[in-house]
């Protein structure tokens, strides 16, 4: 237990076993450096603390747990959470400027969405669990093959991420960045069309090869360009409005007959996530090579997407259930004037 500062060198690691935890009633620093044991942040009466310089933090098996004010925003700092999960529960200050978490990390949020006035840094594949979201200047994950999973807006209504500033995500065409909703299926199952007003139904031929089909999830395609007569659905995204074991009653309602796709087809069902790049004037994005699925945005700028095109194309489908995104693609037959002076 301290109930002061912890000061630590830079080049020292901060080990051991047992939690330290920062406890009473006063404001506090943490000078920086390396500490590879749990620490759990516990002020009380509104005392801060303050970090005064970079922080490398945790091994596998440790935690940094925060339950009360924090300001990590000082002078620039980056925190780097190392092989270690973090939880923040009650982020009434600026938590971080800058924030580093590696590859196979899970973040969760819960008591508040937490705030990142720098840049998230993703190292590779990572899950922000937990009831609440956050909000950052920048976002960047670089590394093909990565999965960013992001907690669904339906189960958990407060957990929205938000972009202020540049969007930078990058992956391969052989290795696409991948950006999904938590709580997802794939099964084989088909389509069978009704007549307005007693909508549609979807007959699954097998159970879910993974994941767990309910109630409130999205259904598409899992993969290619939208079968014909399923584009009445996909386009408007239905939810499953009630059902069970294996016949499911979509929320659509149809006007006019369509045909009926033969046979069985790969479909996948799951919840939405909101991730927004906000529309504010100043933000940019650079995005290339990422599959999203079941994706929204809260009333953010478009995210047009370099290698990767929606679920009505026939060749290079990545962005499945996906809100506000789009290919980013020259058109055909453009024209281009060289004016000499």
């Amino acid at each position: 237990f301290v109930g002061g500062n912890i000061l630590n060198p830079s080049t020292v690691a901060n080990g051991g076993t047992s939690v330290m935890v920062m406890e009473g009633s006063s404001t506090a620093t943490i000078s920086g450096g390396i500490h590879t044991r749990s620490l759990t942040i516990n002020k009380t009466l509104g005392a801060v603390v303050t970090l005064l310089g970079n922080l490398t933090f945790g091994q596998s098996g440790g935690n940094l747990t925060i339950n009360s004010p924090l300001n990590f925003t000082t002078n620039n700092t980056t925190v780097l959470i190392n092989g270690t999960n973090l939880t923040i529960n009650n982020p009434l200050s600026n938590p971080f400027f800058n924030l580093t978490i590696p590859a196979n990390h899970t973040l969760t949020l819960s008591g508040a969405s937490t705030s990142i006035l720098g840049t998230l840094l993703c190292s590779g594949t990572a899950i922000f669990a937990g009831a609440y979201g956050w909000t950052t200047q920048n976002f960047s994950c670089t590394v093909p093959g990565a999965i960013i999973r992001l907690q669904n807006i339906i189960q958990f209504t407060s957990a929205e991420y938000t972009v202020n500033g540049l969007l930078n995500l990058v992956g391969s065409l052989a290795n696409r960045l991948i950006l999904e909703a938590s709580g997802r299926a794939n099964f084989t199952g088909s389509i069978a069309v009704a007549i307005a007003p007693t909508g549609s139904t979807m007959t699954l031929s097998a159970p879910p090869s993974t994941g767990t089909i309910v109630v409130g999830m999205t259904v598409s395609q899992a993969t290619g360009q939208i079968p014909t007569g399923l584009s009445p659905f996909i386009n408007d995204r239905p939810t499953i409005a009630s059902g069970a074991s294996l016949v499911w009653v979509l929320n659509k309602t149809l006007t006019t007959r369509v045909p009926t796709p033969s046979g069985t087809i790969a479909l996948a069902a799951g919840f939405k996530a909101k991730f927004t790049l906000a529309n504010n004037g100043t933000s940019s994005q650079n995005v290339v090579y990422v599959q999203t699925q079941d994706i929204d945005s809260s009333f953010g700028k478009s995210i047009f997407v370099t290698g990767s095109n929606g679920d009505d194309a026939a060749t290079d489908v990545a962005l499945f259930r996906t809100l506000n995104w789009g290919p980013l693609v020259v058109q055909s037959g453009s024209v281009y004037y060289t004016f000499i002076n």
